[in-house]
């Protein structure tokens, strides 16, 4: 091989080289989401349960359970409101709050006890076993050897160290004199090559001590006057050891080995330098972020870069006193911050949407978004109203409107790359009057001489690029005045056939079918139009296909060649354009319901998913072996408005679905998606008509009305999401119906053993373990075994008592009837026989009468034999009535 050959073979090699090293080096710089996306804040107030007024401190235990302090009491967050567990009798003047190693969480008061969590519930340290009164902050030192020390740092009293049950005076506090009150602690292990500790001051600023030594010293920090310190805290990177200082008036430094760096005012990184305490937050994909409460909002330093988020963004209050960043099991980490006006927290989890800029929000938000490859790795773009247009690169932004002199307009509708004339890559704005803008590098702005007319309500909606007959061309579609081609340096209008007034143009977007013709299709306010090469046709000949307002088109990266479109009253629409000649609508019934009849129109990813941007949020088509699996999007799950805008998504390179919103941008990454674990489940209140009771031994008394048990889900967001379902096993037919209601209220139960089971799942359904409450229900006294056995036998007694008296009562009753009848029957007898003497003698003579000489007679005849002869003798006496005077009638 020649010299010459080596010599251009080496530099096409090394061309190539550059080439590889500069696509490398920006692919593998993609936009840090979690560097560029504000916090998405939910608040918390009175209406939640919070006392009106100053929150003063929050602080997290072991558990995850959020308490804020305020001079009312402590407060604990039950997952869905808030309750006062400690009142104002344990103090009401509270500082910033600490949990340590061993779990506990520590909240000392200025003016009464120092309060202590851990597994048992809240503990007050009485000012006993050497425990200084006006006690500031507990802190906890972390030494070299890993030995934790539990420091309380008091107002004028030095420092006061914890052995065992006593509180010892730490043996440097001589040098603290001056120093007033301490605020802070921190340690570090290599800063200035040895392990110190520090302590920030409340008027001699920051003052250190190397490990070992007894004497603390003045920490001398460029630009920090000696004042009052709020905070210090210590962080760890690639980079080395870091010093965080929060100084009251001052604003915020950092120092490291080699330099300080300043954040205030001054700078023009905060808006106040008010600022008080810092958390730090540290995670392997996007390295150490410092979070400072201020007065002018909450701050976050990440990269070097300030940002200030204030009630804009959800904060209840601008005037942030106090932040606390904890990490739970699943790996969010949840930042909770205490303001004047309530509690807000927000979760960082990648899953969630994520708001990438407020721009556009003062106005009807971002019209337009771009993510791309820079000179520095990639960059975003936003087109957005009344703010114009937004360059996000490097980790800073940089904003160009005409009211700062650097664009041509404030209103921007458009922001997309194509081709010029030329062939050369291009950047393009489209403004509310109706201008063209050409973004080249630097940025510079050229602004383009074009046909249509400018003024109020005109705007760019959409451009594109195509090379058509070798020849390339440019569209533009206009909000007033149709569609303009710009080929050859001539630029042609064009109208479709049956346009009546003003046609809007929104979408433009190119077909190639198999034989590599060009298509090109519109969505438009008279209906969806098709370009076959000479002409537009608005296609209100396909069956079906209703003519209204179209916005965004879009053909999908991946599958068959659909169409899909956003309608203004029909929701989305799907056309079969394989045949561009014969397009075909689609039946609605092979995609899920839809969540709203205003559609914007669908992004598509790579992987097939389809991001559907409506009026109410954004829904997720995932295509399965089934057809489409959905989810839908909303402010719950981060969005910053649910109300998208026409022509604002796009999908970068990395998946990334960027939605631009009424109320800004926002972002979301699919691929973050991780699979959820569950949540703990805890009672976390149990009342017996409205007292609070214990929930390990609890009995309900006889006169006990309603049982009202509440429980929460550890979710730590979206609880508004989470369902629960219970049953009382043994008692109902089965589990009940899930509900987002956290309590079950049971009455009127009979006396007798019950268990509870309380089963909840979380916002994406994920089901947690069961929890079991047992208690008892008393019977009364007329209800108790005992009692009962006594009625029993009492009742048996009286029934036996009752059985002996009735039966004596009817034996008496049976011989008095007895006698009655034997009386009775002696007396008939005797009547009876009366009667028969009657019936057989004369009543005058007292003779027998016939009656007895028959009987005689019947007697005598009736004998089978005679005893003796018998006779009878008939005798006439005359003169009988004189013998019956004489001697009478017996004679």
């Amino acid at each position: 091989m020649s010299a010459s050959l080596r010599a251009c073979a080496s530099a096409f090699i090394v061309a190539l080289l550059a080439v590889v090293c500069v696509h490398v080096s920006t692919a593998q710089a993609p936009l840090d989401i979690r560097a560029l996306a504000a916090p998405s804040f939910e608040s918390f107030s009175a209406r939640d349960g919070l006392p009106d007024g100053v929150i003063v401190a929050i602080g997290i235990d072991a558990q995850g359970v959020a308490w804020a302090a305020s001079p009312r009491g402590l407060y604990q967050f039950l997952g869905h409101r808030w309750q006062l567990q400690v009142g104002p009798e344990h103090g009401t003047v509270y500082h910033r709050m600490l949990l340590d190693r061993a779990g506990t969480l520590w909240a000392p008061t200025n003016d009464k006890d120092v309060a202590e969590r851990d597994a048992h519930g809240w503990h007050f340290l009485p000012h006993t076993n050497g425990l200084p009164a006006e006690v500031y902050r507990a802190s906890e030192i972390i030494d070299s050897a890993g030995h934790t020390h539990t420091w309380l740092l008091t107002n004028s009293n030095g420092i006061y160290e914890r052995h065992g049950e006593r509180w010892v005076p730490d043996a440097g506090n001589r040098s603290l004199v001056r120093a007033a009150y301490l605020t802070s602690s921190a340690t570090t292990r290599q800063l200035f090559g040895e392990p110190r500790q520090w302590i920030g001051t409340g008027e001699t600023g920051v003052m250190y001590r190397r490990e070992g030594d007894t004497t603390w010293r003045q920490f001398d920090v460029p630009g920090l006057a000696r004042g009052q310190i709020e905070d210090v805290k210590s962080s760890v990177d690639e980079h080395g050891e870091s010093l965080w200082i929060s100084a009251f008036g001052q604003g915020v430094f950092r120092v490291d080995q080699k330099s300080v760096r300043h954040w205030s005012v001054a700078s023009g990184d905060l808006l106040s330098n008010e600022v008080y305490s810092i958390a730090i937050g540290k995670s392997a994909a996007h390295g150490v972020t410092a979070w400072v409460g201020s007065r002018r909002g909450l701050v976050r330093i990440h990269d070097d870069v300030a940002e200030v988020f204030d009630r804009r963004y959800g904060l209840p209050s601008d005037q942030v006193r106090d932040v606390s960043l904890w990490r739970s099991p699943s790996g969010e980490e949840i930042l909770w911050l205490a303001t004047e006006s309530g509690v807000a927290r927000a979760v960082f989890t990648e899953e969630r949407w994520q708001t990438a800029s407020l721009m556009g929000s003062s106005a009807v938000g971002v019209f337009g978004v771009r993510v791309e490859n820079g000179p520095r790795g990639e960059r975003l773009w936003i087109a957005a109203s009344r703010d114009g247009l937004g360059l996000y690169e490097g980790g800073k932004w940089r904003r160009f409107s005409a009211t700062l002199g650097n664009f041509p307009s404030n209103d921007l509708r458009m922001i997309k790359r194509a081709v010029d004339l030329h062939g050369d890559d291009a950047l393009w704005a489209g403004t509310e009057p109706g201008n063209l803008v050409r973004v080249d590098e630097g940025p510079r702005f050229t602004k383009i001489d074009a046909p249509w007319p400018v003024g109020q309500g005109q705007a760019v909606m959409s451009i594109l690029a195509r090379k058509q007959d070798g020849v390339r061309e440019l569209w533009i579609a206009t909000r007033k005045s149709g569609v303009y081609r710009w080929r050859g340096n001539t630029w042609t209008a064009f109208r479709a056939d049956g346009v009546e007034g003003e046609w809007r143009v929104y979408s433009l977007v190119e077909q190639v079918d198999s034989t590599g013709r060009s298509w090109l299709w519109a969505g438009t306010n008279q209906g969806l139009a098709r370009f076959d090469g000479s002409t537009w046709q608005l296609l209100r000949h396909v069956p079906g296909l209703g003519a209204g307002g179209y916005f965004g088109v879009s053909l999908p990266v991946v599958g068959p060649r659909v169409l899909w479109a956003g309608t203004a009253f029909n929701g989305l629409v799907r056309l079969d354009v394989s045949n561009p000649l014969a397009p075909v609508l689609l039946p609605r019934a092979g995609l899920p319901p839809g969540i709203d009849v205003t559609v914007y129109g669908a992004a598509h990813d790579s992987k097939g998913r389809v991001y559907i941007c409506t009026t109410v949020g954004v829904q997720q088509l995932i295509p399965d072996s089934t057809g489409w699996r959905s989810k839908v999007f909303g402010r719950q799950q981060g969005m910053v408005h649910e109300e998208c805008n026409a022509n604002a998504q796009f999908v970068d390179s990395h998946d990334r679905v960027w939605v631009g919103t009424l109320g800004g941008l926002t972002v979301f990454d699919p691929g973050l998606a991780r699979t959820e674990s569950p949540k703990s489940l805890e009672i976390v209140d149990v009342r017996v008509d409205g007292k609070p009771s214990r929930v390990d031994s609890l009995r309900l008394g006889p006169d006990a009305r309603e049982l009202r048990v509440e429980y929460s889900l550890r979710s730590w967001q979206r609880e508004s999401e989470t369902r629960y379902r219970t049953e009382l096993i043994g008692f109902d037919h089965g589990p009940s119906a899930w509900t987002s209601e956290p309590t079950r209220i049971v009455s009127s139960l009979p006396p007798g053993n019950y268990r509870m089971r309380v089963d909840a799942r979380d916002y994406a359904g994920v089901m947690s373990s069961p929890v079991y409450m047992t208690f008892d229900v008393l019977p009364a006294w007329w209800q108790r075994r005992v009692t009962q056995a006594l009625f029993v036998v009492a009742v048996i007694m009286l029934l036996l008592a009752g059985t002996l008296w009735w039966t004596r009562r009817l034996r008496a009753q049976t011989e008095r009837l007895e006698t009655v009848v034997a009386t009775r029957t002696e007396e008939l007898n005797a009547a009876n026989q009366r009667l028969v003497e009657l019936s057989y003698t004369d009543a005058l003579t007292g003779l027998a009468n016939r009656r007895m000489f028959q009987k005689q007679l019947h007697d005598l005849l009736g004998r089978d034999a005679l005893v003796s002869p018998s006779s009878i003798a008939f005798i006439d006496v005359d003169y009988f009535k004189d013998i019956n005077d004489r001697v009478g009638h017996p004679a």
